[in-house]
Order: structure tokens, then C-alpha cells, then sequence
């Protein structure tokens, strides 16, 4: 399979070479590795450890092509969604986010990156699936030691 993708970034036109390290279908999750960012590049922490139910969350993204909506919500639960021969880790939060918002990061008051959000429900009272950081922080660790 070709591990090859190119990432864009908003305020540069040129397409930056990337592989591929990880894809995961039942997480809606894709690892991606630049090969080379610029020295000033603004980035975020992941927190590994999982938010406190009715912890505030907070993401920036780009649903149905409003770019840069912001969106608050908190924490409702934790859940198990069986996948495979196993089960997938999820976050249940009422931040309202709708098309365009998945993959979008999911950030605490203090800053950092704790969920990438996975799906919605639209509804009058919003649910949203966000894979927790502590699942994106265990992905992460598991590639950078070769399993």
C-alpha cells in the first residue's frame, strides 16, 4: 500500500510531503507523519489522561465550510462501543459541531488536546463521539515503539 499523502497548510500553498503510519476505520482516525514543518509552528499538547465528567471542552473547525467556528460543550460520559473482536473507547460530549467538524481537535482550559472528534448526532440536544486522548496518546506511543 503507498504510505505517501501531502498535508497543506492554510498560509503556505505548497503541499509538504507526509507518510501515512496508522489508519484506523472503527476510530475514524488517521496518523499522519510530516516530513518537515516549519521551525515556528505552532502546536498543540496532548493530554493522555481522560477529562473528569462535566469537564469543559472546547474545539475550533470548519463545519459545512464556516471556517473557524468555535464550540463549547462538556464532558457527559465515557462509553465501550464493541468493534471487532474487542471494543472502541469513546467520549460522549455535548459540543455542537455538524459536517466538516471530524478529526477536528477537542482541547480542555488549559489548552490541550484531549479527543479528536469522530461523529454527531444532530438533534435538539446534541451528542457528539470524540476519540479520547488517552486512546489517540496509546496509538501514538504503540507506533513510536514498533507494534
Amino acid at each position: 500500500a503507498d504510505n505517501n499523502a501531502s498535508v497543506y497548510l492554510k498560509d503556505d500553498e505548497k503541499p509538504l510531503p507526509a507518510t501515512i503510519l496508522m489508519v484506523s476505520r472503527g476510530l475514524d482516525v488517521a496518523l499522519v507523519q510530516v516530513s518537515s514543518l516549519p521551525e515556528d509552528m505552532p502546536y498543540l499538547k496532548i493530554n493522555p489522561n481522560d477529562e473528569e465528567k462535566g469537564a469543559r471542552l472546547y474545539t475550533v473547525c470548519h463545519p459545512l465550510l464556516m471556517m473557524y467556528s468555535a464550540a463549547e460543550g462538556i464532558v457527559s460520559r465515557y462509553f465501550d462501543m464493541p468493534y471487532k473482536n474487542g471494543h472502541l473507547k469513546y467520549l460522549q460530549s455535548t459540543l455542537p459541531v455538524d459536517h466538516g467538524s471530524s478529526g477536528g481537535p477537542v482541547v480542555n482550559s488549559r489548552g490541550e488536546i484531549v479527543g479528536l472528534i469522530s461523529a454527531y448526532r444532530p438533534s435538539n440536544m446534541p451528542m457528539t463521539l470524540i476519540v479520547p486522548s488517552s486512546t489517540i496518546y496509546t496509538l501514538i506511543h504503540n507506533i513510536l515503539n514498533g507494534n
